[in-house]
């Protein structure tokens, strides 16, 4: 076990054969990295302060990629094997959150994110459920996506297989799992549904407005926070099989330095909107091979015939 509690210690383990440190925080403040395990990689970019941090490595083979903010980063953060954990740059995290890594998946963050305190990310259950029949198990471990200028509510829970788009929020003590947050819209509830869509948002407080301030707020012409699809979208399928296929922390690394920091494209977490009702019945209709299209119209007027006069003034 190695221990470091001040940035001296720190420059120290970056010496050490069994663990990486590559840069170094500007500040660290009641602050404490561990490592248990080998193999692992710590990044600081030039501009990090750590501020009442706990980062562990449980295990071996784990990267821990930390961009740059004028906020200090505040975080509790567990790795154990074969895990990525990265967050962009500009991020503020108004009060300590929990990331906790199993599995051999990840967490990605974007840049510009927004938490409040009580946050929660897992990308595990932990235990296992297994089907009573089947005697399979039911709960896998999936990556935890979140865009670029996301704001995460307080005490919400983002767990495993979650993707949210870049400039959505996710509502205070908001439940989120397995689930795709289209871009530029408003999540809530347990588990989340979409309250509204067509939505930006920015980082300024109202907490110490005055009236002028509230008159002023009234309107906002920008387009920086909306987001939309374009050339530079990213696949974060492909993301999740580049980093899984590879082997070694350095492997991992070098994937997302050349992947997500090297890349600021704005709209590369762009997530679109589901299809509404109409549409996805409109797909099925163009998917029916033309020679039973006949008895699918034909099933539709006889379900019509079998509805009243007086039944279709209600409808």
């Amino acid at each position: 076990m190695i221990i470091a509690n001040s940035i001296e210690e720190l420059k120290a383990i970056s010496s050490n054969e069994k663990n990486r440190i590559i840069g170094l925080p500007s500040s660290m403040e009641e602050s404490i990295v561990t490592f248990f395990g080998n193999n692992n990689i710590l990044f600081f970019e030039e501009g990090v302060s750590l501020s009442n941090c706990i980062i562990t490595f449980n295990g071996d083979n784990s990267v821990v990629f930390i961009r740059e903010s004028k906020y200090p980063l505040r975080i509790v953060l567990d790795t154990f094997n074969d895990n990525v954990f990265y967050i962009g740059n500009n991020y503020n995290t108004t009060r300590r959150i929990t990331a906790v890594l199993s599995e051999r998946r990840h967490i990605i963050i974007g840049n510009d994110s927004l938490f409040s305190f009580g946050v929660w990310l897992r990308n595990s259950d932990p235990h296992i459920i297994y089907d009573a029949v089947t005697k399979k198990r039911l709960n896998q471990t999936k990556s935890i996506y979140i865009g670029d200028h996301v704001w995460i509510g307080q005490e919400a829970l983002i767990a495993k297989g979650a993707k949210i788009g870049s400039g959505s929020i996710i509502g205070a003590k908001a439940f989120i799992s397995d689930k795709r947050a289209c871009s530029n819209s408003v999540f809530a509830g347990v588990p989340v549904e979409i309250k509204k869509q067509g939505v930006f948002w920015t980082k300024e407080s109202v907490h110490g407005y005055t009236y002028k301030n509230t008159v002023r707020s009234q309107t906002f012409d920008t387009d920086r926070f909306i987001f939309e699809r374009d050339e530079n979208v990213i696949s974060l399928n492909s993301v999740e099989r580049g980093i899984n296929e590879l082997k070694t922390s350095q492997e991992r690394f070098d994937f997302v330095y050349n992947a997500l920091y090297k890349n600021d494209d704005k709209n590369r977490f762009y997530i679109s909107p589901p299809r509404s009702k109409s549409e996805e019945e409109k797909k099925v209709v163009q998917n029916i091979p033309f020679k039973y299209k006949k008895d699918f119209y034909k099933g539709i007027i006889r379900q019509l015939q079998g509805i009243s006069l007086t039944a279709l003034f209600y409808y």
